[in-house]
Protein backbone atom coordinates (compact mmCIF):
# COMPACT_ATOMS: atom_id res chain seq x y z
CA UNK A 1 0.00 0.00 0.00
CA UNK A 2 1.31 3.65 -0.30
CA UNK A 3 3.34 5.03 2.18
CA UNK A 4 1.90 7.82 4.34
CA UNK A 5 3.71 11.05 2.20
CA UNK A 6 1.55 9.90 -0.66
CA UNK A 7 -1.68 10.33 0.94
CA UNK A 8 -0.53 13.69 2.08
CA UNK A 9 -0.45 14.61 -1.78
CA UNK A 10 -2.80 16.88 -3.08
CA UNK A 11 -5.71 14.68 -5.07
CA UNK A 12 -4.03 16.18 -8.28
CA UNK A 13 -0.75 14.38 -8.12
CA UNK A 14 -2.24 11.18 -6.19
CA UNK A 15 -4.54 10.82 -9.48
CA UNK A 16 -1.40 11.78 -11.38
CA UNK A 17 0.46 8.82 -10.24
CA UNK A 18 -2.14 6.24 -10.35
CA UNK A 19 -3.36 6.98 -14.09
CA UNK A 20 0.35 6.86 -15.03
CA UNK A 21 0.54 3.51 -13.30
CA UNK A 22 -2.72 2.58 -14.60
CA UNK A 23 -1.36 3.26 -18.33
CA UNK A 24 1.80 1.18 -17.41
CA UNK A 25 0.04 -2.21 -15.93
CA UNK A 26 -2.28 -1.78 -18.94
CA UNK A 27 0.34 -1.45 -21.64
CA UNK A 28 2.67 -4.24 -20.47
CA UNK A 29 2.63 -7.14 -18.75
CA UNK A 30 3.32 -7.03 -14.81
CA UNK A 31 6.57 -8.46 -15.36
CA UNK A 32 7.06 -5.80 -17.99
CA UNK A 33 5.88 -2.79 -16.17
CA UNK A 34 8.52 0.00 -15.44
CA UNK A 35 8.69 1.89 -12.46
CA UNK A 36 10.33 4.64 -14.20
CA UNK A 37 7.90 4.81 -16.96
CA UNK A 38 5.25 5.72 -14.40
CA UNK A 39 7.45 7.82 -12.86
CA UNK A 40 8.19 9.76 -16.24
CA UNK A 41 4.72 9.78 -16.69
CA UNK A 42 3.28 11.16 -13.45
CA UNK A 43 6.37 14.01 -14.18
CA UNK A 44 8.84 12.27 -11.26
CA UNK A 45 12.01 10.87 -10.97
CA UNK A 46 12.13 7.17 -10.38
CA UNK A 47 13.46 7.87 -6.84
CA UNK A 48 10.52 10.26 -6.08
CA UNK A 49 8.39 7.62 -7.03
CA UNK A 50 9.98 5.27 -4.27
CA UNK A 51 8.73 8.20 -1.77
CA UNK A 52 5.56 7.18 -2.57
CA UNK A 53 5.29 3.55 -2.97
CA UNK A 54 7.90 0.76 -2.04
CA UNK A 55 7.97 -0.93 -5.86
CA UNK A 56 5.99 -2.31 -8.75
CA UNK A 57 3.94 -4.76 -6.19
CA UNK A 58 3.08 -2.22 -4.27
CA UNK A 59 1.19 0.10 -6.79
CA UNK A 60 -0.37 -3.03 -8.32
CA UNK A 61 -2.21 -3.77 -4.51
CA UNK A 62 -2.67 -0.18 -4.45
CA UNK A 63 -4.57 -0.05 -8.16
CA UNK A 64 -6.07 -3.36 -7.33
CA UNK A 65 -7.61 -2.04 -3.76
CA UNK A 66 -9.14 0.84 -6.00
CA UNK A 67 -11.10 -1.51 -8.29
CA UNK A 68 -12.49 -3.46 -5.84
CA UNK A 69 -13.46 -0.33 -2.87
CA UNK A 70 -15.18 0.70 -6.60
CA UNK A 71 -16.91 -2.47 -6.53
CA UNK A 72 -17.99 -2.67 -3.03
CA UNK A 73 -19.67 1.26 -2.86
CA UNK A 74 -21.74 -0.48 -5.48
CA UNK A 75 -23.12 -3.08 -3.48
CA UNK A 76 -26.25 -2.95 -1.63
CA UNK A 77 -26.24 -3.86 2.76
CA UNK A 78 -26.52 -7.30 2.28
CA UNK A 79 -26.15 -9.93 -0.56
CA UNK A 80 -26.47 -13.20 -1.45
CA UNK A 81 -23.16 -14.88 -1.65
CA UNK A 82 -23.52 -16.28 -4.59
CA UNK A 83 -25.25 -13.16 -6.40
CA UNK A 84 -22.42 -11.27 -5.28
CA UNK A 85 -20.26 -13.26 -8.82
CA UNK A 86 -23.21 -11.42 -11.29
CA UNK A 87 -22.90 -7.93 -9.82
CA UNK A 88 -19.04 -8.62 -10.12
CA UNK A 89 -19.31 -9.57 -13.25
CA UNK A 90 -21.84 -6.58 -14.33
CA UNK A 91 -19.82 -4.13 -12.65
CA UNK A 92 -16.31 -4.72 -14.51
CA UNK A 93 -18.20 -5.49 -17.61
CA UNK A 94 -18.92 -1.94 -17.64
CA UNK A 95 -15.93 -1.03 -18.37
CA UNK A 96 -15.93 -2.70 -21.65
CA UNK A 97 -15.41 -0.04 -24.31
CA UNK A 98 -13.89 2.74 -21.88
CA UNK A 99 -10.09 3.70 -20.98
CA UNK A 100 -10.47 0.83 -17.57
CA UNK A 101 -11.00 -1.84 -19.87
CA UNK A 102 -6.87 -2.24 -20.97
CA UNK A 103 -6.50 -2.23 -17.39
CA UNK A 104 -8.81 -4.61 -16.25
CA UNK A 105 -7.66 -6.85 -19.09
CA UNK A 106 -4.26 -7.10 -17.63
CA UNK A 107 -5.70 -8.04 -14.15
CA UNK A 108 -7.20 -10.70 -15.24
CA UNK A 109 -3.82 -12.01 -17.22
CA UNK A 110 -2.25 -11.45 -13.67
CA UNK A 111 -4.53 -13.33 -11.90
CA UNK A 112 -2.39 -15.11 -9.46
CA UNK A 113 -3.28 -17.03 -6.33
CA UNK A 114 -2.26 -14.33 -4.30
CA UNK A 115 -4.42 -11.78 -6.37
CA UNK A 116 -7.20 -14.12 -5.89
CA UNK A 117 -6.92 -13.59 -2.40
CA UNK A 118 -6.58 -10.52 -2.10
CA UNK A 119 -10.07 -9.64 -3.95
CA UNK A 120 -11.77 -12.24 -1.41
CA UNK A 121 -10.66 -11.00 1.67
CA UNK A 122 -13.45 -8.67 2.15
CA UNK A 123 -15.68 -11.18 1.90
CA UNK A 124 -14.47 -14.17 4.40
CA UNK A 125 -16.79 -14.30 7.46
CA UNK A 126 -14.44 -13.34 9.93
CA UNK A 127 -13.61 -9.55 8.40
CA UNK A 128 -15.73 -6.73 8.90
CA UNK A 129 -17.00 -7.29 5.21
CA UNK A 130 -19.31 -4.81 3.90
CA UNK A 131 -21.73 -5.53 2.28
CA UNK A 132 -22.72 -8.58 4.68
CA UNK A 133 -22.81 -12.17 2.98
CA UNK A 134 -26.44 -14.00 2.97
CA UNK A 135 -26.65 -17.58 2.25
CA UNK A 136 -23.59 -18.72 4.56
CA UNK A 137 -25.95 -21.29 6.28
CA UNK A 138 -26.85 -23.30 3.17
CA UNK A 139 -22.71 -24.13 2.98
CA UNK A 140 -21.35 -27.50 4.03
CA UNK A 141 -18.89 -25.75 6.16
CA UNK A 142 -17.54 -22.18 6.81
CA UNK A 143 -14.14 -22.35 7.95
CA UNK A 144 -12.32 -19.40 7.02
CA UNK A 145 -9.78 -22.33 4.73
CA UNK A 146 -13.07 -23.44 3.17
CA UNK A 147 -14.48 -19.71 2.90
CA UNK A 148 -11.00 -19.05 1.16
CA UNK A 149 -10.96 -21.79 -1.42
CA UNK A 150 -15.21 -21.26 -2.18
CA UNK A 151 -14.02 -16.95 -2.77
CA UNK A 152 -11.20 -18.42 -5.13
CA UNK A 153 -13.66 -21.00 -6.87
CA UNK A 154 -16.17 -18.38 -7.33
CA UNK A 155 -13.92 -15.61 -8.30
CA UNK A 156 -12.03 -17.95 -11.30
CA UNK A 157 -15.62 -18.73 -12.70
CA UNK A 158 -16.36 -14.61 -12.60
CA UNK A 159 -12.82 -13.93 -14.08
CA UNK A 160 -13.46 -16.91 -17.03
CA UNK A 161 -16.81 -15.03 -17.84
CA UNK A 162 -15.65 -11.37 -17.82
CA UNK A 163 -12.84 -12.35 -20.05
CA UNK A 164 -15.08 -14.42 -22.44
CA UNK A 165 -17.30 -10.86 -22.47
CA UNK A 166 -14.39 -8.68 -23.60
CA UNK A 167 -12.53 -11.24 -25.66
CA UNK A 168 -15.82 -12.64 -27.67
CA UNK A 169 -19.08 -12.29 -29.27
CA UNK A 170 -20.23 -13.21 -26.31
CA UNK A 171 -23.26 -10.92 -24.78
CA UNK A 172 -23.50 -9.92 -21.22
CA UNK A 173 -26.19 -12.09 -20.52
CA UNK A 174 -24.88 -15.22 -22.44
CA UNK A 175 -21.42 -14.56 -19.95
CA UNK A 176 -24.19 -14.48 -16.78
CA UNK A 177 -25.40 -17.83 -17.57
CA UNK A 178 -22.41 -19.16 -18.24
CA UNK A 179 -21.15 -18.02 -14.73
CA UNK A 180 -24.52 -19.05 -13.31
CA UNK A 181 -23.81 -22.72 -14.78
CA UNK A 182 -20.00 -22.73 -13.57
CA UNK A 183 -21.71 -21.54 -9.94
CA UNK A 184 -24.17 -24.56 -10.29
CA UNK A 185 -21.42 -26.38 -10.46
CA UNK A 186 -19.21 -25.01 -6.96
CA UNK A 187 -22.92 -24.99 -5.39
CA UNK A 188 -23.59 -28.82 -5.87
CA UNK A 189 -20.34 -29.48 -3.88
CA UNK A 190 -20.06 -26.51 -1.14
CA UNK A 191 -23.95 -26.77 -0.28
CA UNK A 192 -25.81 -28.64 1.73
CA UNK A 193 -28.37 -30.98 0.68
Amino acid sequence: MPMPAFDRLPPDKQDAIIDSAIAEFSENPYEKVSIFLIAKRAGMSRSGFYYYFSGKEDVYRCLLLRLLREFVETLPPSIDLFRLPERMLRHFASFKGTPKEAFILRVLDNMKPSIQVFFSEPFLPDTEASPKLLGLDRLRRRDRESMQLLSFLILICTSVSLRRYYESDMTLDQCCVLLEESLELIRHGACKK
